[in-house]
């Protein structure tokens, strides 16, 4: 939803492929929509989120930087799922809303860490005081599987938005 309206609706790709739209166990759409990518020459542009965790996309602490899948089906943490229903609780839009941090969905796809690294753009906007320690992780840790986010800076030229909360714990 929030794509479509932020983004797709304002943008007017030719083509769009989402993932509910595709039959099958998680094995099967994470295996067809990966078919898809590549079928159309792989990733141009991946719009992510990087998590309070220093998740990127759903990719959770601990996801494999080298991961052999391009879409994998995944079990969304307890702090990403708390972070969703902050995120969420209050939302504009009704429908878009979590009445309670049970109704957040704790199974998501994603994209892994490698395509998104072979992707020819990468944005990503990282607001809010709480994801200041997963941005210094980001910047100033190592590249870890334990912030996937800090993945990133194997990337030729990403672009990440932050903003003064977010940068606060950087030296």
């Amino acid at each position: 939803m929030y794509f479509r309206e932020h983004i797709f609706d304002l943008v007017k790709p030719k083509t769009l492929y989402f993932l509910k739209g595709i039959k099958g166990s998680a094995k099967e759409v994470s295996r067809r929509y990966a078919a898809l990518i590549k079928k159309h020459g792989g990733v141009d542009i991946a719009c992510i989120g990087i998590g309070e965790n220093g998740h990127i996309a759903f990719n959770e602490p601990g996801s494999d930087l080298q991961d052999s899948e391009m879409i994998r089906a995944i079990t969304i943490d307890d702090r990403s799922a708390k972070q969703q229903y902050r995120d969420y609780k209050d939302h504009p839009n009704p429908a878009a809303r979590y009445t309670a941090l049970k109704s957040v969905p704790r199974k998501a796809w994603t994209m892994t860490v490698p395509p998104i690294l072979s992707a020819k753009k990468i944005f990503t906007i990282v607001p809010a005081p709480q994801k200041a320690d997963a941005v210094k992780k980001m910047w100033e840790g190592p590249i870890t599987s334990a912030c996937p986010s800090s993945a990133l800076r194997r990337h030729r030229f990403p672009r990440i938005y932050l903003d003064r909360d977010s940068v606060a714990l950087l030296r």
